[in-house]
This record gives structure tokens, sequence and C-alpha cells, in this order.
């Protein structure tokens, strides 16, 4: 948690609409600041850049750095967000809750309605503070130690574990990968101890330690505090998902995305997984993030709904399946407050 007042910056700043309505110089002089007087000095800290990207057609701003090798970002805080889903079908196109890829009806609306309110979460509304978080998730049992840059060969982040591993690290690029599809990712290449993860610009890599003792929420969260970071809280992380959005979707109230642009959209410039092989923890033990239904007769719904950010799935459920565990930093931001 970033918590600390009598420096001059004020939360007002950091909340939505305000933040996005500062010039790029002015969000950059507060990020600036702000990373000045909390985050730890032990901490490697480089490339603070504005950091723009789309959602839906709108082009955004706000900020990214690096710490410790690992892009984080800027997310405003805001009042009065409505997270949760109790709409049930709601503005669903009733036709196709109901069917499958190939157009036939293979739930009853009765069906359909009762799959929906047994994997969403409650609506609530919350107040939301700013949050610096983690562009995207990162394996169970591993730790991230830094950034690797293939074109010049470079390590940025922990300088000192990059030193020890760095011959290991081109070993590793220089074996021989098997072909793929070029819209697919490439599997992570990894050692015991050591992985390399591509990042989507095919010129970075993420490197990562292995740590067998983080394969759980509290122990992940133990460690994670120690550089200043926490695991989201369900709200939290609903709130970076989909912020707030009235939708069962973050592209809508169609059961089915319109394109694999729509489906990864993200209103902060975040990265989730969209493979529903993939579930992200929480601060709460007992609930999970992302990850899959079984498709309850094929239906188009229960393809899809675990895209949504209010999909509820249990940990009991998710033990049960192959899937890969993640977990993401946040930081949230507590500053003074205008008199």
């Amino acid at each position: 948690m970033i918590e600390k007042g009598g420096n001059g910056m004020q939360t007002t700043q950091l909340m939505a609409p305000t933040w996005w309505q500062l010039t790029a110089a002015k969000q950059e002089q507060v990020f600036r600041q702000l990373l000045r007087y909390f985050v730890s000095p032990l901490l490697t800290i480089q490339n603070v850049t504005p950091y723009q990207f789309q959602f839906f057609g709108h082009v955004r701003q706000t900020m990214a750095v690096q710490i410790q090798g690992m892009t984080y970002v800027l997310v405003p805080g805001a009042q009065q967000v409505t997270l949760g889903w109790q709409q049930g079908l709601g503005a669903l196109d009733l036709a196709e809750v109901i069917q499958n890829q190939q157009g036939t009806a293979v739930l009853t609306t009765a069906q359909a309605r009762d799959l929906i309110n047994a994997n969403t979460s409650p609506q609530r509304v919350v107040d939301m503070p700013p949050l610096l978080v983690g562009q995207q998730a990162w394996p169970l049992a591993w730790q991230p130690q830094g950034l690797y840059e293939v074109v010049t060969g470079k390590f940025s982040g922990n300088v000192f574990f990059g030193q020890q591993v760095l011959p290991q690290i081109q070993a590793l690029l220089q074996q021989p990968q098997p072909s793929l599809d070029p819209f697919e990712q490439a599997p992570p290449l990894q050692t015991e101890n050591l992985q390399l993860v591509q990042m989507t610009d095919g010129e970075h890599y993420l490197v990562f330690a292995r740590n067998p003792e983080n394969t759980t929420a509290t122990a992940i969260e133990a460690d994670r505090q120690q550089l200043g970071f926490q695991l989201p809280t369900v709200d939290q992380w609903e709130y970076l998902a989909g912020a707030g959005t009235r939708n069962l979707f973050n592209w809508g109230n169609q059961v089915q995305p319109t394109g694999v642009w729509a489906q990864e959209a993200n209103p902060f410039g975040l990265q989730f997984a969209q493979d529903q092989r993939t579930l992200e923890l929480t601060h709460n033990p007992a609930q999970v993030k992302l990850g899959t239904l079984p498709v309850s007769k094929g239906s188009l719904l229960s393809e899809n709904l675990p895209l949504s950010p209010y999909f509820q799935p249990t940990v009991a459920h998710m033990a049960q399946l192959p899937l890969v565990a993640t977990y993401r930093d946040v930081a949230p931001i507590h500053l003074e407050t205008e008199p």
C-alpha cells in the first residue's frame, strides 16, 4: 500500500475523471512525484513514460514505469463505482444467450439466467483508490526479476540476479524453437530455476526466478508486501478488468465478441488472459478470477461468460481443472485529501 501525507500531492489529482483530463506533462509531473515519495529506493526504477492506449476507439493516456524491469501502470481511482451483476439476462439478446455456435437453441432462458446468476459476483457500490498495477499477471511460484532485451542483450531489473543468469538466458534463447501460428503466444522458456516469457513485441522477455514457497495467495502476498505490493481484492480486480462497466462484458451485452480486439480490450490498457486456461489469485484466498466453466450443452453463454469482469468461479471448482495460476501486483495509493 502506498500511503503518506505531507508531500503536497492530493488524491483528487489521481482520481477519474480528473486524471484523464490532465495534460501529459502534468500527469508525468504528478507520477514522478508519486514514485519519488512512495517507491522503495531499493527497487530499480526505469523508463517513466506516458502510456497511450485505445479502448473501443477512444484514446486514453496514463503513466507507466518499469520497477525491477516489470511494467506498472497508474490506474486512476473513482468514487461510487458499481461492480458485480444482478441484472440476470438484463439487456442480453435472449435468442443469442440460449444458442450454440451453430445457432441452435440448447438452453432455456431460465437455464441461461441461472447460469449467469450462479457464476457472477453480487452487485455492490464501492469507492476505489488510485492503483499502481502490474500491467500483466505472473505465473505462480515464479518471482519477477527483470526484463531482457534481445537486440541489445541487456538485462534491466534486479541487476545482481541478471549478472548471475545472463549466460543461462542467452543459452535458452539459442535453443531451437517450434514454429507457431503467428497469432499464438510463444510458450515460456525455462530451466528448473529460470523462466523467460516473451512479450508481445517479440523483442523482450520477462525473466522469472523460481520461488517454490510462493504457491498460495498468503505466501505470495507476504513476499510482495516486502516491496510495497499486494494481491488485488476482488473489488479492485473487477475494477481493473472492467472499470465498473454496466454491461456483462467489456465489449457490450453481446454474448459473442465481435472480434479478438474487442475481446482483449481493457479500459486501463492492462493485459488479462483470454485463453480460459489461466486464473488470477486475489487477496481473498477463497476467491479467484478468470478460469473457465464447464460448457453447458455447448452454449455460447457458458463459453464466453468467463470473459466477463464479474465472472466469479469458486476455488474448489478451479482446483479440479488443469489451469495455470497467476498473480498480479497492486499498490493502492492513499494520499492526503483536500481540506
